[in-house]
């Protein structure tokens, strides 16, 4: 027998407002026989996404009528980049499923193929079916804001992630509405996003990376340089990198020419893939370092 919880749901309330939403997860268990019993999202998250939808075909054949293994299918092919036949087999699951939750989530899935498919006018449209059935989760503008970012279309991104924190406020999202007000041009507008993102969680990274290449933007790469060491400190050892290497671009602008070398090197040893970009970031440094000097 399959079993299918396709859309296994919690409730969320938040402390602020009182307001509660649903989120939700795709949980179809493979029959015996299949992958050690995993489900189908646990072969996705692990890379086996071909091997999913061959057992999700499988299994249709079985049961045609069941919509949850049609939604798990297309999810299954949104991992692999089948976008277009994703697509179908979302428009497929509208037609089958009548209840008004599950199709708000069938248009955030459809949603999000048309925006890595960069048909960013569908993907709004998408998006606007799913909150207009289930208005109180966050996630769903969460999910709206990147195709207006996409669009640049930064009022309408505004009131957007306006709306996400005012139902559930969060450091991601404060720092989410930091990148749209830069986006704009609204440097202070966007520092001040940041600090209230900093205030409800003083180590969030995303926020601290935000904050440092914005005041890098205003050329105030003296403040900027102390959040890069503290973000080292906080990232795990494959993030290291690319931080190292920012940090090592900051220490060249401000002079600090040892140290400048130092950290683009271990940036280098740490990730060899980096080699080329901190050679030629070296290389970068030292043309502007020549032509001050003449």
């Amino acid at each position: 027998m399959i079993r299918t919880t396709p859309y296994l749901g919690r409730i969320i309330r938040n402390t602020r407002t009182g307001r509660c939403f649903s989120t939700t997860i795709n949980c179809t268990l493979i029959p015996q026989g299949y992958s050690g019993r995993q489900t189908v999202g646990e072969l996705i998250q692990t890379g086996r996404g071909l091997e999913a939808v061959s057992i999700l075909e499988d299994l249709i054949k079985e049961d045609e009528n069941n919509v949850a293994l049609r939604i798990d299918k297309a999810t299954a092919l949104t991992a692999l980049g089948s976008y277009e036949e994703a697509i179908k087999l979302f428009d497929e699951s509208l037609q089958m499923f009548p209840d008004q939750y599950n199709k708000s989530q069938i248009y955030v899935n459809k949603g999000t193929s048309y925006h890595r498919l960069r048909q960013l006018n569908e993907a709004i449209d998408c998006f606007n079916k799913s909150i207009q059935l289930n208005p109180e989760n966050p996630v769903l503008y969460d999910k709206r804001l990147m195709s207006y970012l996409a669009l640049q279309s930064y009022d309408d991104a505004l009131r957007n992630v306006d709306k996400a924190i005012e139902i559930l406020p969060t450091a991601k999202r404060f720092t989410m509405k930091a990148i749209v007000l830069r986006e704009a041009g609204r440097i202070d507008e966007c520092l001040g996003s940041i600090e209230e993102a900093l205030c409800i969680d003083e180590n969030d990274v995303k926020a601290l990376v935000e904050k440092a290449k914005t005041l890098c933007e205003i050329k105030n790469f003296k403040d900027a340089l102390p959040i890069t060491e503290k973000v080292i400190n906080l990232v795990p050892e494959g993030e290291k990198p690319e931080i190292l290497m920012f940090r090592g671009n900051l220490l060249g602008l401000l002079g600090h020419d040892e140290e400048c070398v130092a950290a683009l090197t271990q940036a280098a040893e740490m990730n060899p893939l980096l080699k080329n970009k901190v050679a030629n970031l070296l290389m970068h440094l030292q043309n502007s370092k020549n032509k001050n000097d003449s």
